[in-house]
């Protein structure tokens, strides 16, 4: 039993120890994709929501104040369908107005369509019940034409026809507009070279060549100028032979005014395909123009786009939005469907210089002289230096000017400075060097310059003091050099270790604190 749960934790450490490897290997990947500006900190984006701090071609813990901080989006299976754009960044290209184009375009397609599709169906035609039977009754030719007349130019045909004339006016401006938008992204390059080359097919697409949409509007124009003729002719024509039945001339004119006005509506239908075909090309060129539009302003895949520069210390949250290249063209009540990914990361602010507070240990300096009897003479005594000092210690890392983000940085300690608070400070002087932590302590060695009570010249330690002769006499006071060794404690990492830090929360877009 005890093996197999052996065995069993083994095999669990080893998976974990794979799957920790896997995610290093993965890190060190991300990182090593970045070729501009590697040597500045490179916030690395692979979609759909794994953001790695690189700098150097190295995982980072944390972003450093001061340093520029670059976003660069890595292509990952399924991520050339979207457009990723930092979310809370001003963009020029936010509101076009070209939605509204497109919706236009489509409804004079739609109306144009139906046109066509606007006849009666055989079912509903009705059968004038008020014919005579007669073969030789006048009307019945005439009830015959109304009946054709009705058929194809129904109550559904007239409304798309008044509506569609009162819209397609605008499919000129609508395509000249469309071609100086052409002439001015021509020298802009969208986020990825698919859009790019379908955007240049839009632009050389046959609606879009000067003069085509005005010609054919013109075309359906004039069609529908003459139908409108005819059917005021018709009706009257119309209202006339019912009039007078027993006029055979004015019911074979009415029903050769029913046909031509029928004909003519054949005529607008013919006309308005052509002109349907162009609204079609026009609402795909409108449609591919917003993709494009949207699209200079995404992130480039593998191009590192400047974030910003952080001046102060604090927990930065940056939004990436997602939105489908399909969704950017579907309309603007499809853009509720833009996804969001968030990323979390420490900002820290340059550290160079440490305080810290410990003991020390002295010594290479000589005894303090003192007199004592002994034996009843006034004889030189020497005592040692006190052995153990309380220090407060000022740091500094030189590395940290070079390598402010890498954690080795702080190892080296150079000048330290120390203050002693069990001695006097104006007569005690600690300098010197040493290896330390960041937040934890450092271990620090130097000379140690004390300014002390020695022997004159002609007195030794163990000499009997001269009849008549005064301590102040055989001594003075002179600057020694010894040395300390210390062991010391960050003390802002003590305090920290009790009562956690609680950064700011920053913008990651702005660096401005939310």
């Amino acid at each position: 039993m005890l093996r197999t749960v052996a065995a069993a934790a083994c095999t669990l450490g080893l998976v974990a120890g794979m799957e920790g490897s896997a995610w290093a290997q993965d890190r060190a990947a991300a990182c090593a994709s970045v070729h501009e500006h590697a040597s500045d900190t490179v916030l690395v984006f692979e979609p759909p929501g794994t953001f790695t701090v690189c700098r150097g071609g190295s995982v980072q813990p944390d972003v450093v104040t001061g340093r520029p901080l670059y976003l660069q989006v890595t292509p990952s299976p399924g991520s050339s369908m979207f457009d990723f754009r930092v979310h809370g960044q001003a963009s020029a290209w936010a509101h076009t107005g070209l939605g509204t184009w497109e919706d236009q375009t489509k409804r004079v397609a739609s109306d144009l369509r139906d046109l066509e599709h606007a006849a009666v169906p055989i079912g509903d035609i009705p059968v004038p019940l008020d014919v005579p039977s007669g073969s030789g009754s006048p009307l019945r030719p005439l009830a015959a034409a109304r009946t054709r007349y009705a058929s194809d130019v129904t109550a559904r045909f007239l409304d798309a026809l008044h509506a569609v004339r009162g819209e397609a006016r605008e499919l000129p401006i609508i395509a000249s507009v469309v071609r100086r938008w052409c002439g001015e992204l021509a020298t802009q390059t969208p986020a990825r070279p698919a859009v790019e080359a379908e955007f240049r097919a839009q632009c050389n697409a046959p609606e879009l060549q000067a003069g085509n949409v005005d010609r054919q509007l013109a075309a359906f124009e004039g069609q529908a100028t003459l139908f409108d003729r005819a059917r005021d002719h018709a009706r009257d024509a119309l209202v006339a032979a019912v009039a007078r039945p027993e006029d055979a001339v004015a019911g074979g004119e009415a029903v050769k005014s029913l046909d031509e006005a029928r004909r003519l509506a054949a005529g607008v239908i013919a006309a308005a395909h052509d002109l349907r075909e162009a609204s079609w090309g026009l609402s795909r060129a409108v449609a591919e123009l917003r993709v494009t539009v949207r699209s200079i302003d995404a992130l480039r895949p593998s191009t590192p786009t400047y974030l910003a520069t952080y001046a102060s210390a604090g927990n930065a949250e940056l939004e990436i939005d997602a939105t489908p290249v399909d969704i950017a063209s579907a309309g603007s009540g499809a853009q509720a469907s833009v996804g969001k990914t968030t990323a979390r990361f420490p900002v820290v602010d340059r550290h160079y210089v440490d305080f810290e507070a410990g003991l020390g240990l002295t010594g290479g300096t000589p005894q303090i002289p003192y007199v004592e009897n002994v034996q009843s003479v006034a004889t030189i005594q020497g005592k040692p230096m006190d052995s153990l000092v309380g220090l407060a210690l000022l740091e500094l890392e030189p590395g940290r000017f070079l390598w402010p983000d890498r954690p080795l940085a702080g190892l080296f300690r150079f000048p330290v400075i120390g203050l002693p608070f069990t001695r006097n400070p104006t007569q005690n002087f600690f300098t010197g060097a040493g290896l330390g932590w960041t937040g934890v302590g450092s271990l620090v060695a130097g000379p140690y310059l004390a300014y002390q009570l020695t022997l004159r010249d002609g007195y030794s330690f163990e000499q009997a003091l001269p009849a008549g002769t005064t301590v102040q006499a055989a001594t003075q006071q002179q600057l020694r050099v010894g040395y300390f060794a210390s062991a010391s404690v960050d003390l802002v990492g003590l305090f920290r270790l009790f009562v956690p830090a609680h950064g700011a929360s920053i913008d990651a877009a702005t660096g401005k604190e939310k």
